[in-house]
Order: structure tokens, then C-alpha cells, then sequence
């Protein structure tokens, strides 16, 4: 019998009820009598080096229905569960230096991280500042030749890290737990995640020299800057991303991560990678950090963090490329023809799971007029944040978690304060200050402009706004000024299209929750204040791309005609597609390509003919709004007429062209040496970014130049259409 042939007019102790329970406690007892094939168990796994030959597949999580499952995570919260009579465990830094093993110094700053009340879980051994001179130093000199080895080398090398992650993937799940406060579940999700990104990188640059026919060589050193929410996988990926490349990397955690960061690197050294290659440079201050980020010898940073510290990062060095993934003010849209059970479950597990502490979280919750006002959907809502269970993160049924860092001013007034027209409908209750537990809250009319409307929060409490219609909840979203994640919740295809054309963000989200973007799958990034740089999303095919350089056949007059039609056919068959590479059943997750709007080219004297054509013929066929900035009048007569009728020309200054950068999205110059340090700072201040590669007669990386990449995944009804085409 299916319970939803007695829904409309079923009662609590009816004879109907009492049936339908008693089908409901067979049915688990049922599931209590199957037996579960032993590979699937945690206990099991493979430890040797993967096969980049086969095709990638995502690392499958945890099956926690699994009996023998739960009990392997027992085991893991007996070991890493902090107590009083636990011994720290001394970590010391390694320096990686080539003439004896790093020593203890009586000046040696030292670092505890420890759970209050409780002994140190950690006591970590910091760099100084002549430990930072000497990792910049070895970097630049790679006296390990890692720069030399081939990808195939490099691939052979990386490819066990995978296997000793998978290998130790219940420590590191108890060290997430113990140091972030991340639930077993969350933490679990995470290790695939870090296995994704190894195992995705090195067949995604491979597969890009063979089909494209070209040579990738490294750019220098790398700098990945990794936040504390994420402390594996985000950190791995931008690990794998610059050594598969060649680069010399060296990872700065942050400081309440430390030592999750010091176990993935040792091992990545475990695995082959040469000390010198890639090192870690533990601190918390920020004079150190600046010396990294400020030195000649970093050729790139890797940034995933706040979009106030990317920016000061960029302000700092604007020369040095940045790749920062920023947060956002996320909005999921409730509209009147939405499944409201099943938003209200999607909402929670955006807003709240590991307290709300996602960038891709869901702060902001908009509904349209007719919800808003239904007395009944806000109780639902209500009961379901107070159900939520909060505490410790080793009882495994907790959703909140304590805070990882003490609320900053921005969190503690969402979380204590109202601004007019606001009323709380579940108030937070502040439960322990050290660490901060702090129950789920829900705050009623937040108003157009206010200070929860537009402000990035990363906590648990969620804000509602009223929308008289989709347009308008579209709007409200888009006003905020991030783009990184936003969700739709509307069974109407409508909508739901209206939605995909009218909404500013990376990854949008269709009827499921807005967070746990998959490698491959959901390729995950931002654009507007979530982005800064090119915005290539972390997780997809072309993001291994930005971190080596290619080698290219400089195109000569005669074949610029050519190489323009290739351009056409490409933007043509591949650019102007949607792709879903993972064609879940149940589920569509479409990557799609926007052109970035509005760039201005600069041209300068000494800038090749032949690359000028090609940038300002590249921007155009991408469907971008393209001014040609001069400094001398000269013809362009060169460019096809198709082309020179889609452009604007100026003749000017430098000093004019940066007059008017707040007219552009995107700046693109023919080398670095074209760019003077006066216009990289102006560039900064508008947090524009500077496309200055040299032009590549590859046309999917040419004109990804003036592209973004836009996710699309949309969970199928649960009781509709469960196809793949």
C-alpha cells in the first residue's frame, strides 16, 4: 500500500495508520536482514596507484545505512574524541632545508591548537621570517628539478597521493572533527572530494596536451593560500593543480588548520613529490603572509577565502596573477509552485549543515508573496530549524557544530540584533561561548538593502525576504552584489527557465541544496564579488589550464583567416553547448558558457598585428561587447569587416583608458610587458582582471579568455521523470 492513497484524509490512530505503520516497522526490519557485499565497507580499500588511463569516476562517499560503517566511525571518534588525559601530539615544521634537518631553535615560535578546557590536540612549530626567505629561495632555485620532469613523471608521482588519502581516510576525518569541528558525515564527503581532485587534474591535463597538440611547461611557483572550512580537499586540489603543471608549490594554511595541511603534504612527500617541490609554510601572521604573497618569486597565488582579503591580496601584488574563489551572499527562491516540504529539507541542509560555515551556503532565503504570507509554510519552516540537533561534532546526529572561530563583529550583530521590520521566528541561543555552539536561527522580514540583505555571513542563521513575484525575488538576489551559488525551488519549467536566464551566479541549483558542488559534476566557482581573477572554476575541464604555460605556433598573416574560422567552428560546436559529462540519473548537471560582457583591448606600438587580430576577433565571435583602446591612431583594416563592424575604436591616453575602466568587466593586453604598474593598480581598484597571456592558436583556450563558466544542476521531482536525456 502506498501512503499516499490515505494522505488527504488520514489520521493519527486510525485503522488506516495503525496499518500503514506497522508496513512502515516490517519494511526496517527487513532492511535489518540484508547482507551487504564486503567491498563496500570502509574497512576495504585499494592502496595502490590509481590508473590514469581510465576514465575518471567520482570517489563514492560513505554508505552510512551500512552497519559495519557506523561502527568504523565509532572507532574513529574512540581515537580522536579529545579528553583530558590526551598527550598533544608535536608537529614540527619542516623547513626542507638541503643541508641538515630543521632544528629547534630557542626562538622557534610554536603554535597550540586545542579545544577549550582541554589539553592541546596539536602543538605546531611556526615559520619565522628567515624560514619564509628560505622556502621563497628554494622554490625559485628548484633544486630538485621538478620543473624538468615530464607530466607523465609528475602524473605517475601524484597519482598515490590519491591511495594514501584513500588509505587514511578515518584519520583524517577524526582530524577534521577534533580541529574544525566538522561532522563525520561532512568530513567523509570531504576526503572524496580530495581524492576527486587528484584523480580529475592529472587526466584533465593530459587529455588537454593530446588533444590539443600542444606542450605545457610550468609558469614558476605557486602560492595556495587554504581556508580553515575546507582544510583537505581545498588545499589538495590546489596542490594537484600546480605541481601536475611542474610548478614549485608551497602551501599556506590557515592558522586553524595547520595541522590538517602539515598531514596532506607529508603525504604528497610520502608519495614521491620532492620536499623542496612542495613546502609548507605554517604561520599566523599576516607580515608573513604578505612576504610570500609580495615576493618575485611567486608566479601565481591560488586564494580561497573572503572577498575582503582577496582583495587586499590583489591591492598588495597586483602584478602577481590571483585566483581567488571568494564567498557569497547565496539566495535560495521559494516561489508558490514549489514542492514546500521539499525546499523547506533542501534550505535546511543549505543554510545549517556545519553551520552555515560554507561559502556556497544559503544565507538568504526569498519568498515569493503568497508563501511568505502562508502562516502554515512558517510554522513548517520554524519546526524544521528547531528540530535541528547542535552540539558536539561526535555525537554524529549534530547538523551545527561549534564555530570554528568566534563570531566577528558582522556575525555576532546578525546573530543578537534586528534591524526595523525584523522579528525573529527562531531565535539563536547562544549555548557555549568557548567554543561557540550556537543553535540555528531564523530571522522574518528582512528588508530590500539592509544589513542582512547584502552582507556575506558565515553562521547559522538564515534571513527571509518577501518577492511579489519571480522577477522580483531575481532581483533582490542579484542586488546583493555576490554571484557564487543560488537556488530555485519551483516545480514550474517556466520558471525555472526564467530563473537560469535572469540569475547572476556561478552554480545555480534547481530543486536540491546549494552546497556539496562535485568534482566533474559541478565544476565550482563564482563570478561578480565571488570571483576575482579569470574565474575558471575549480573542478572542471579547463581549470588545470591557467597554471602552466603552452607552447604555440606564432600565426602569420596568411593564416589569420584561417585561424579565425576554427575560432567560429568551435565557439560553434563547443562554446555555444551545454555538457553534462556525469549524466546522473535523477539529477542534470549542465555546464554552460557565458561571455564575460564587456572588454576593453588595449593596443600599444610594439603589440604583434597578428595577435591583435586575434584577441579583438576572439572577444567578438564569444558575443562580447569589445572596445579597442589605441594609443596611436592606426588603421585596423586588417580584421575581417564582419569583425571591424562589431567593435568601438578610441585613440588615447593611459592615463584616459583608466579613466574609464569602470566601462569594462574584463581588460585584455597582448603580454605582461604591456602593462604598466600604474594600470595593474588602477585594474585593482576596479577588481578588474588583466587577461595579458600571450594569444595561443588553440581557439578553446583563446576564447575561453572572454568566457565564464556557468553550472546549471537540477534534481528531478521526487515523484517525476528519473531519465537521463
Amino acid at each position: 500500500k502506498h501512503f499516499l492513497r490515505y494522505l488527504f484524509n488520514l489520521k493519527v490512530g486510525s485503522s488506516e495508520w495503525k496499518e500503514l505503520k506497522a508496513d512502515f516497522l516490517a519494511s526496517i526490519d527487513f532492511i535489518k536482514t540484508l547482507k551487504f557485499p564486503p567491498q563496500i565497507h570502509r574497512f576495504i580499500e585499494k592502496h595502490s596507484a590509481i590508473d590514469i588511463t581510465t576514465s575518471f569516476k567520482n570517489e563514492p562517499c560513505t554508505d552510512w545505512r551500512i552497519p559495519q560503517n557506523r561502527t568504523w566511525a565509532k572507532s574513529i571518534r574512540k581515537k580522536w574524541q579529545c579528553s583530558n588525559t590526551r598527550s598533544p601530539i608535536i608537529l614540527p615544521f619542516t623547513n626542507s632545508s638541503p643541508e641538515s634537518s630543521h632544528k629547534k631553535r630557542i626562538t622557534t615560535p610554536f603554535y597550540d591548537i586545542s579545544l577549550p578546557n582541554n589539553p592541546p590536540i596539536f602543538t605546531v612549530e611556526l615559520a619565522d621570517q628567515d624560514d619564509i626567505l628560505h622556502l621563497l629561495k628554494i622554490a625559485e632555485e628548484d633544486p630538485s628539478l621538478w620543473r624538468s620532469t615530464s607530466l607523465n613523471q609528475r602524473c605517475t608521482i601524484l597519482s598515490h597521493v590519491a591511495s594514501l588519502i584513500r588509505q587514511n581516510r578515518a584519520d583524517l576525518i577524526g582530524m577534521m572533527a577534533a580541529i574544525t569541528g566538522k561532522p563525520v558525515i561532512e568530513g567523509d564527503a570531504e576526503v572524496s572530494e580530495a581524492i576527486d581532485f587528484i584523480e580529475f587534474y592529472l587526466r584533465s591535463l593530459l587529455e588537454w596536451e593530446t588533444t590539443e597538440q600542444h606542450t605545457s611547461s610550468p609558469i614558476g611557483t605557486g602560492l595556495i593560500i587554504s581556508p580553515w572550512n575546507f582544510p583537505l580537499a581545498i588545499p589538495c586540489g590546489g596542490i594537484v593543480a600546480s605541481l601536475v603543471g611542474g610548478n614549485t608549490t608551497i602551501i599556506k594554511p590557515s592558522p586553524d588548520s595547520i595541522p590538517i595541511a602539515i598531514k596532506l603534504v607529508n603525504y604528497f612527500w610520502e608519495a614521491g613529490v620532492p620536499k623542496e617541490a612542495l613546502q609548507i609554510a605554517p604561520t599566523t601572521t599576516t607580515k608573513l603572509a604578505q612576504l610570500l604573497i609580495q615576493s618575485p618569486s611567486t608566479h601565481f597565488v591560488i586564494f580561497t577565502g573572503s572577498a575582503q582579503t582577496a582583495q587586499k591580496i590583489l591591492y598588495k601584488q597586483p602584478q602577481t596573477p590571483l585566483y581567488a574563489e571568494t564567498g557569497g551572499k547565496n539566495a535560495t527562491i521559494v516561489t508558490a509552485l514549489a514542492d514546500k516540504e521539499q525546499a523547506i529539507q533542501n534550505v535546511i541542509q543549505s543554510a545549517f549543515a556545519y553551520s552555515g560555515q560554507k561559502c556556497s551556503a544559503t544565507s538568504l532565503l526569498i519568498l515569493e508573496k503568497e508563501l511568505y504570507n502562508d502562516p502554515k509554510f512558517k510554522a513548517q519552516l520554524a519546526d524544521a530549524i528547531s528540530s535541528i540537533r547542535y552540539g558536539s561534532p561526535w555525537q554524529f546526529e549534530n547538523k551545527v557544530t561549534p564555530l570554528v572561530q568566534k563570531p566577528n563583529e558582522n556575525l555576532h550583530w546578525a546573530l543578537t540584533s534586528l534591524d526595523p521590520g525584523e522579528e525573529w521566528v527562531v531565535r539563536p541561543q547562544f549555548k557555549s561561548t568557548a567554543p561557540p555552539l550556537i543553535s540555528p536561527g531564523l530571522k522574518w522580514g528582512v528588508q530590500p538593502g539592509s544589513f542582512m540583505h547584502q552582507t556575506e555571513l558565515f553562521g547559522p542563521v538564515l534571513s527571509v525576504m518577501c518577492a511579489d513575484s519571480l522577477p522580483h525575488a531575481i532581483q533582490l538576489v542579484n542586488d546583493t552584489g555576490y554571484g557564487l551559488t543560488s537556488g530555485l525551488e519551483s516545480l514550474d519549467f517556466n520558471e525555472q527557465q526564467y530563473w537560469k536566464d535572469h540569475i547572476q551566479a556561478g552554480n545555480l541549483y534547481i530543486n536540491r541544496e546549494t552546497t556539496g558542488a562535485t568534482v566533474n559534476q559541478q565544476p565550482f566557482g563564482g563570478i561578480k564579488k565571488s570571483s576575482l581573477g579569470p574565474g575558471i572554476k575549480t573542478g572542471g575541464d579547463f581549470y588545470v589550464t591557467s597554471f602552466v604555460r603552452w607552447s604555440t605556433q606564432k600565426t602569420m598573416p596568411s593564416d589569420i583567416s584561417f585561424t579565425l574560422i576554427r575560432y567560429r567552428k568551435i565557439m560553434s560546436d563547443f562554446f555555444t553547448k551545454s555538457y553534462d559529462p556525469a549524466q546522473l540519473l535523477g539529477e542534470h548537471n549542465h555546464t554552460r558558457f557565458l561571455p564575460i560582457g564587456r572588454v576593453g583591448i588595449r593596443i600599444t606600438p610594439p603589440d604583434s598585428i597578428n595577435e591583435v587580430c586575434l584577441m579583438i576577433s576572439a572577444a567578438v565571435i564569444t558575443g562580447c561587447l569589445v572596445n579597442v583602446s589605441l594609443e596611436l591612431d592606426q588603421s585596423l583594416d586588417m580584421l575581417p569587416e564582419t569583425i571591424r563592424q562589431q567593435i568601438s575604436v578610441t585613440v588615447e591616453t593611459e592615463d584616459q583608458f583608466i579613466g574609464r575602466l569602470d566601462q569594462f568587466d574584463r581588460l585584455r593586453f597582448c603580454c605582461p610587458a604591456a602593462v604598466s604598474d600604474t594600470m595593474y593598480k588602477a585594474a585593482a581598484d576596479h577588481h578588474l582582471y588583466i587577461e595579458s597571456r600571450s594569444v595561443i592558436d588553440s581557439p578553446k583556450l583563446e576564447l575561453l579568455r572572454y568566457l565564464q563558466e556557468q553550472t546549471i544542476s537540477n534534481r528531478f521531482h521526487r515523484y517525476g521523470n528519473t531519465s537521463i536525456t
